[in-house]
């Protein structure tokens, strides 16, 4: 079994005897259809002041970032999102159906140090894939071939230490 729940993970891993510091990172976007196709994004961009990127998806105008520590994917903070509408009419004003938009609030699962858990559990045939933080996708296929590849025994090729649970959690000595 591979635990890869995200920040829901950190509620499983406590029956595991694994105390672990995962965090969670929330992230927002906009996404609103286009009034006027020629005004949107041709490209992706990233507006560098705010950290937020900009992209078209067919006819529609996405930006995506923000990072707030803590709280909860339930709780939209108004100013997150305003700051996504003022960008968006800042750089592309008139281009969307502002009144129309999709909001969207999700959550990325963070370690203090930055990187990912992937590796055995204490527990037999239990292994884990989680704490990817901001680069979920980005890792998703290096992962997975790290995991796949201890699980079958196999050399990764790479020593996967900086990967593994002892340098993240707490687990008892006799776990």
């Amino acid at each position: 079994m591979v635990i890869a729940a995200g920040v829901d993970a950190a509620e499983l891993l406590p029956g595991l005897g694994i105390k672990l510091p995962l965090m969670p990172i929330h992230g927002y976007s906009l996404t609103a259809p286009l009034r006027s196709p020629e005004r949107g994004p041709k490209a992706a961009l990233v507006d560098e002041r705010y950290r937020i990127a900009m992209s078209r998806l067919g006819q529609r105008v996405r930006l995506a970032g923000c990072a707030e520590l803590g709280g909860s994917v339930q709780t939209q903070r108004r100013a997150a999102v305003e700051t996504l509408y003022r960008l968006l009419n800042d750089w592309f004003p008139g281009a969307a159906h502002i009144a129309r938009p999709q909001v969207w609030k999700g959550a990325r699962p963070t370690l203090p140090d930055g990187l990912p858990l992937i590796g055995p559990s204490p527990r037999p045939g239990v292994w884990l894939n989680l704490g990817h933080a901001d680069h979920g996708w980005t890792l998703a296929c290096g992962s997975a071939r790290l995991l796949a590849d201890q699980i079958a025994g196999r050399s990764p090729g790479f020593d996967p230490g900086s990967f593994a649970l002892a340098r993240a959690a707490s687990v008892p000595p006799s776990a």
